[in-house]
């Protein structure tokens, strides 16, 4: 992955393409650490590089993956990604001119001519009813209404913001959502709700509402992210609850009715 700058623009390599985006602030810049970082660490030192990256490559590497593989480039269309705050997909489906709409309760710090913006809670979407063909939501659904990120409390957030990305859908149009699976469960750190955990009953309940197309689940094992049965998901552990071991991978439509 290369890494450059041209009047104040970053420029990596992503999905086999350039893909250029202007940071908003300081912050913003703070994410080209892990494109530059890498770059330099697999010219130098290349098995150090490796290494590292290993130890540190969460689920994000096939959740992004999924999305893009699940949504048509020749088709450009308006897509909505909830709960944007410290991801590039937006950008990156932005690039491919897709016109593109984020929302998350803090404010998201990269910029592109494609790519709207809004600051709320997915609670209150300020957008009108059937209007987006696509509504991505990665490693989001299952903070919902726990407060980590500054939300509002709601035992039952992720059932009400499933709800929420439902009525902006358009009829025939597609959720694509990825979330932990595992044995269904509230991981905490240090006293702190951090994300809810899924099996797949409790997969079934938040969905309603939604037509489940495609459910991959996906393992890291050894380091590496592989395809996993649920019963493996079930008893893969977390050494902590800042890490993910599992996570359910789907695509749902919206009904024509």
């Amino acid at each position: 992955m290369d890494a450059g700058r041209s009047r104040g623009k970053r420029l990596y390599m992503g999905l086999g393409m350039p893909i250029s985006y202007k940071p908003k602030n300081r912050l913003a810049s703070l994410l080209d650490i892990r494109f530059s970082l890498k770059s330099v660490l697999l010219n130098r030192l290349p098995s150090f590089g490796y290494k590292l990256f290993e130890v540190f490559m969460g689920e994000r590497v096939v959740e992004y993956a999924f999305v893009h593989s699940n949504i048509l480039m020749e088709t450009k269309q308006r897509i909505l990604d909830v709960g944007s705050y410290g991801s590039v997909l937006p950008v990156e489906l932005a690039c491919f001119g897709h016109k593109v709409y984020s929302v998350d309760v803090l404010a998201y710090p990269l910029e592109h001519p494609n790519l709207t913006f809004v600051q709320g809670d997915i609670y209150n979407i300020p957008f009108p009813d059937n209007f987006f063909d696509t509504v991505t939501a990665v490693s989001t659904v299952e903070h919902v209404g726990l407060g980590r990120y500054g939300d509002p409390l709601h035992p039952d957030g992720d059932r009400r913001a499933i709800l929420e990305m439902i009525r902006v859908l358009k009829k025939g149009g597609k959720a694509i959502i990825t979330v932990p699976f595992g044995e269904r469960t509230v991981s905490y750190h240090r006293g702190v709700a951090m994300n809810r955990v899924y099996d797949l009953p409790s997969l079934e309940q938040l969905l309603e509402g939604l037509q489940i197309q495609k459910r991959v689940i996906y393992g890291k094992q050894g380091g590496f992210w592989m395809p996993v049965t649920p019963e493996q998901a079930a008893n893969l552990k977390r050494e902590d609850a800042t890490e993910e071991k599992s996570v359910a991978l789907l695509v749902a439509s919206k009904g024509q009715g």
